[in-house]
């Protein structure tokens, strides 16, 4: 069963006694935090829970509110249950109300479910929210199985909810990176297909690709969060990290349907180390 949610307005314009259905939802998307379980380990020379820290002090700090997060995977990047313990509580800092998490490539189901919650769908008034599994464990690229499609499938056809996002960690089209186009999804036909044969889909978000980006390629946008660590460059044909700052995906949930987002980032400075990358 999905979580249900109804709280405050994401915006103020919207407040004085409005029904659930006229109310605007702000869902925060977070992703590809690559925590680690040692608070004292760093990644490239990053700090990776304290810049995950900083985004979200940042976007609660800026936001009117947050009604859901949703992580859209590589939460670990050592996947042990202490890890998903550290992300857990750095959440629970700023937020307590309803969230999603999503495995991505460098996560592990079993650790994962041995900490967060298991919810794989969110109503936020008239939206639902439907997340999809890409990952399989120890494994790079993404890939959907049929159980997995077969259950979201039947999740939005039996939804009575008038628009729906559905969220994952892997890209379903070509990014053009080419060392990143190697991690889409394996059989990305299959979520391409239910983009387009569901007109109430207003969005796939995902991350993996560590920046802030729209893709077309399907009947509705696809939106990639930034990471809350480091940033990828992109075009290149190897590894490669930008001077971006870290940051996240807020977005906006209309009535009627009309989806707003803007990626928000921390004013928090990475010193990248690549002389660690292997």
């Amino acid at each position: 069963m999905a979580l249900r949610w109804k709280k405050a307005q994401c915006s103020p314009a919207v407040e004085g006694g409005l029904t659930d259905a006229s109310r605007s939802y702000c869902l925060l998307q977070v992703s590809d935090l690559h925590l680690l379980p040692d608070p004292s380990a760093r990644l490239l020379g990053v700090d990776t829970a304290a810049s995950f820290d900083a985004v979200l002090a940042h976007a609660t700090r800026i936001l009117p509110s947050v009604d859901a997060v949703i992580v859209t995977g590589d939460i670990a990047h050592e996947p042990t249950i202490s890890t998903y313990q550290r992300a857990q509580s750095i959440l629970w800092r700023y937020h307590r109300g309803p969230s999603l998490w999503l495995p991505g490539n460098h996560d592990v189901s079993s650790a994962m479910a041995a900490v967060l919650p298991v919810e794989r769908e969110l109503v936020l008034g008239p939206w639902h929210v439907v997340t999809i599994d890409t990952h399989i464990d120890e494994t790079e690229q993404g890939h959907i199985g049929k159980d997995e499609s077969r259950r979201v499938r039947a999740v939005i056809d039996g939804s009575v909810s008038e628009h729906v996002i559905v969220a994952g960690h892997h890209p379903c089209v070509s990014v053009d990176t080419p060392w990143l186009d190697r991690g889409c999804i394996d059989n990305a036909d299959v979520l391409l297909e239910l983009l387009a044969s569901a007109p109430r889909i207003s969005a796939y978000v995902f991350g993996h690709i560590h920046h802030a980006a729209q893709f077309d390629g399907a009947r509705c946008p696809m939106l990639a969060a930034p990471s809350t660590c480091f940033q990828f460059a992109q075009g290149g044909a190897r590894f490669g990290v930008t001077h971006d700052a870290p940051g996240c995906r807020a977005l906006t949930l209309h009535a009627g349907g009309r989806l707003e987002s803007q990626v928000l980032r921390a004013d928090y400075a990475l010193n990248v180390d690549l002389t660690q990358f292997r």
